[in-house]
């Protein structure tokens, strides 16, 4: 009813529809409070860390970019950067990494905007949503969010082969929608099904599609040619479009967001302090950690 009411009476502008989500968030989470406490009891904070982590296998691209996993660098890669040269311009050491920057100078823009609407428009918002939700329903909230790109995570496992990490990954959606209560918690976790991320993006370098040039997208951030196109086709497989109209879509969309960075808060700032350039180390980090997927993918996927 409630969704049939939406598309009937739609409020008069897209600020209506996100503040009425944000609500709608709001009133459930507080509602179920009781109820995650209970879930949740006994958890550590350890444990609920690693349930966390567990579940966050769909990130968007600018918080994974930040967040890269360190793949073992081999002896002879070491070797190879005892040697670099001192006087290697930015544009030379881009080329000799493999990385396609053709429109840097366009980036850098998109990167500086990206970086002032963290700091001036998503960071205030998380920390007073942070503020008003606990962590745990806020964890719920992220949990729900995961629990509906379920889709994405089967068919790219079906694609790329692996027939057991998408019969768990079913698994998990059916479980975690029934006994979670629509994937408000993770009951399939402590049944030891772990989730099992995969995207199109992922697919496609395992067949051997290059990443391509490097661009960085208002909003979204960090990604490539073939990222973009991973990106484009796991949305038709998320539900929230087909569900909702446009702008209730795009504000659910928004509140994941924020709910995700305040699960986060201080990562970035940490990111870009450390960095000496934040947009070479961002550009870096992004396809290290892309190129790490792939491998991982190419390494668990057993030979025909």
């Amino acid at each position: 009813m409630y969704i049939r009411a939406l598309s009937q009476e739609p409020p008069s502008s897209p600020g209506d529809y996100f503040m009425k989500t944000n609500l709608a968030i709001l009133f459930g989470s507080f509602c179920l409070l009781t109820g995650i406490q209970v879930g949740h009891a006994g958890l550590s904070d350890q444990q609920l860390g690693q349930e966390i982590r567990e579940s966050q296998e769909a990130i968007t691209p600018i918080e994974k970019a930040l967040k890269p996993e360190e793949p073992a660098q081999e002896e002879d890669e070491i070797d190879e950067d005892l040697f670099n040269d001192p006087f290697e311009t930015a544009r030379e050491k881009t080329e000799r990494k493999g990385i396609s920057d053709p429109i840097e100078k366009m980036n850098r823009k998109f990167f500086v905007f990206n970086d002032k609407l963290y700091f001036w428009l998503l960071k205030p918002v998380a920390t007073g949503y942070q503020k008003v939700l606990p962590q745990k329903v806020r964890v719920c909230v992220r949990l729900a969010f995961m629990n509906l790109t379920g889709g994405v995570r089967i068919a790219n496992n079906l694609l790329t082969g692996r027939l057991k990490e998408a019969g768990i990954e079913t698994s998990r959606v059916v479980v975690n929608s029934t006994i979670g209560i629509a994937g408000l918690f993770d009951p399939a976790y402590r049944f030891g099904l772990k989730a099992q991320g995969a995207d199109l993006d992922q697919t496609l370098g395992y067949y051997g599609i290059g990443t391509g040039a490097y661009i960085v997208w208002p909003v979204l951030g960090p990604s490539s040619v073939r990222g973009t196109v991973g990106y484009l086709g796991d949305s038709f497989l998320h539900p929230i479009p087909y569900l909702l109209p446009t702008w209730p879509s795009v504000g659910m969309n928004l509140s994941d967001k924020v709910n995700t960075t305040s699960l986060g808060l201080g990562e970035y700032e940490e990111f870009v302090n450390s960095a000496i350039d934040s947009y070479t180390a961002a550009r870096d980090a992004y396809f290290q950690y892309r190129r790490g997927r792939v491998v991982k993918l190419k390494d668990r996927v057993p030979p025909k």
